[in-house]
């Protein structure tokens, strides 16, 4: 019987450890990264242009599990019709830093606030923002209003989708939905990644 409970126990700590030994984001994971680094209050944030310096601003705000990369087909579409395109990748996602804090509107408001200052782009610009990222740049242009000439939401979250089972429980059970949100995402997520990673664009 003290097997049995052993087991359990790896089995319940297994994913929670695998969190913890998650490889951090450094200067060596980066070294093939395309594009820039601005590094801000909260970390590191990766970021790249596409198209004419001239060209009007638009800024795309990528979803909760796909970088930057998701944009890369629209991006160059808006480049060829003269825009000046910035993708980014959120805190925690692709190659910027993984912040140990409360990820929340403001959290990743003043990321794209601080970036937008880094790269000296100030008013009248074009916010898409996709899936996660149209909460993110809806919420965004509420808060600064006078900086958006256009808001644009591609598959926006928060449109009330049904949820399924396993989300419910994940969402109503405080110790055992963090538990299955390590145990089961990660290689989920991953797996949704590496499948999109070469396409021209999943946008």
């Amino acid at each position: 019987m003290s097997w049995l409970w052993l087991l359990l126990g790896v089995g319940a700590a297994a994913p929670l450890a695998t969190e913890y030994r998650r490889r951090p984001m450094d200067d060596r994971v980066r070294g093939n990264a395309p594009g820039h680094f601005a590094r801000l209050s909260m970390g590191v944030t990766h970021y790249d242009w596409f198209g004419p310096r001239t060209g009007p601003v638009v800024v795309c705000v990528h979803g909760l599990t796909t970088p930057s990369f998701v944009y890369r087909g629209l991006a160059r579409g808006l480049a060829l019709m003269g825009c000046r395109v910035l993708v980014y990748d959120l805190y925690g996602r692709g190659y910027s830093d993984r912040p140990r804090t409360r990820q929340d509107a403001q959290f990743f408001h003043r990321q794209l606030r601080e970036l937008l200052d880094h790269v000296g782009v100030g008013d009248d610009i074009t916010l898409i923002g996709y899936s996660m990222g149209g909460a993110i740049a809806t919420s965004f242009a509420a808060e600064h209003p006078g900086r958006i000439q256009q808001l644009v939401l591609l598959a926006p979250a928060g449109m009330r989708v049904p949820a399924g089972r396993m989300i419910n429980i994940i969402r109503s059970s405080p110790l055992l939905g963090d538990w299955l949100m390590h145990a089961v995402y990660p290689r989920q997520f991953r797996k949704g990644v590496e499948a999109e990673r070469d396409l021209p664009s999943s946008v």
